[in-house]
């Protein structure tokens, strides 16, 4: 097993220019030794920390040292539509013009704190939601979810084929480590799969796709990616807050996350199940004909670029999106080319 200075080497990489290795310090500290771009640490550091938090004690992300820029405001998308960026997700506060907002989705594990600072620059210190809506229940979109059910103790909407993920009953599938290709693809066995429990605030969106705390917008189910994912959709200036249902970077690739470039993809390969309905999806959404994306991940994007490009998708989803195997494998984790090794076992026990 190679090293360097006596840490475990998990992967090595070249790709465009850019060389480097991602290394174990120790159980609790996977780190990215880049020879070329520094910056691009934080993003495999954080597949490394989501590992960690899988077989360590409690991480307090709010102490660990995130460059500034890594947490990015997504200012005056839309009228009342506000974003951030942590790392390599999104979420999102919506006002209610008669008073409130709600925050749609609660990004990766252990932000909490982050986010309610940035609600605390927006509405105020002790400032309170309406309610959350979850996109979806993936770990990327959940990882505060808990901790702010109980700070907050407000409703929590979510799809009800989503409810099993979001009340601590079902694990997701495996990733298919064979999708997409790109290291975040790689790196996918070693994001979590267990569901959180939110069951005390827990709420299933209203049949008729009505949102009583936000009554100017409406949701849209929008399976693929996960069988109870949504999008969210308000008709007077056609401003759609995506979730995963498709990305404006390339979400499988750590090297497209990092420069988030806009440019529109399908949903994260390795975590859809399903490619079928995310392509009627997808053709959904682009019906709308919407003049402002707000993705889960990647960049807003604003008409005229949003609708042709998503009408390009729609039309092309199985050439620009669909992966050549779409089989979903076993849990069995990536081998490693130099080693032939799984990655998983290769983390410091």
């Amino acid at each position: 097993m190679n090293s360097i200075g006596g840490n475990t080497i998990l992967l090595q990489f070249a790709r465009g220019g850019l060389r480097g290795a991602v290394v174990a310090e120790s159980r609790d500290k996977y780190l990215l030794l880049s020879h070329t771009r520094a910056e691009l640490h934080d993003v495999v550091h954080c597949a490394g920390l989501l590992r960690a938090i899988k077989g360590a004690g409690e991480i307090d992300m709010d102490k660990l040292p995130i460059p500034e820029y890594d947490e990015v405001p997504l200012e005056a998308i839309a009228s009342g539509l506000t974003g951030l960026r942590i790392l390599f997700v999104n979420i999102f506060a919506i006002t209610n013009p008669q008073g409130g907002w709600v925050l749609v989705d609660t990004g990766i594990p252990y932000s909490a704190g982050r986010i309610r600072k940035w609600i605390g620059s927006l509405f105020g210190h002790g400032a309170r939601p309406l309610a959350i809506i979850q996109t979806h229940g993936h770990f990327d979109h959940t990882g505060a979810l808990e901790d702010l059910g109980k700070y907050w103790d407000v409703p929590i909407y979510a799809h009800r084929d989503e409810i099993p993920y979001l009340s601590g009953r079902e694990n997701y599938p495996p990733p298919n480590t064979s999708a997409g290709g790109g290291l975040m693809t790689w790196m996918s066995p070693l994001f979590p799969r267990e569901p959180v429990d939110v069951r005390q605030w827990l709420r299933e969106l209203e049949p008729d796709g009505r949102i009583p705390e936000l009554p100017e917008w409406r949701w849209i189910h929008t399976p693929g990616h996960t069988e109870g994912h949504i999008s969210l959709f308000r008709e007077g200036d056609r401003a759609l807050i995506v979730g995963d249902a498709f990305c404006t970077t390339k979400s499988e690739s750590f090297f497209a996350v990092a420069k988030q470039e806009p440019e529109l993809h399908g949903p994260p390969a390795y975590y859809t199940t399903d490619w079928d309905r995310a392509r009627g999806s997808v053709r959904k959404l682009a019906d709308l004909k919407p003049a402002i994306l707000a993705p889960g991940h990647g960049l807003p994007m604003a008409a005229p670029e949003a609708e042709n490009a998503l009408r390009t998708l729609a039309r092309d989803f199985d050439r620009i999106a669909r992966p050549s195997d779409e089989t979903r494998p076993d849990t069995k984790p990536p081998q490693s080319p130099e080693s032939g090794e799984p990655i998983e076992s290769r983390f410091p026990s």
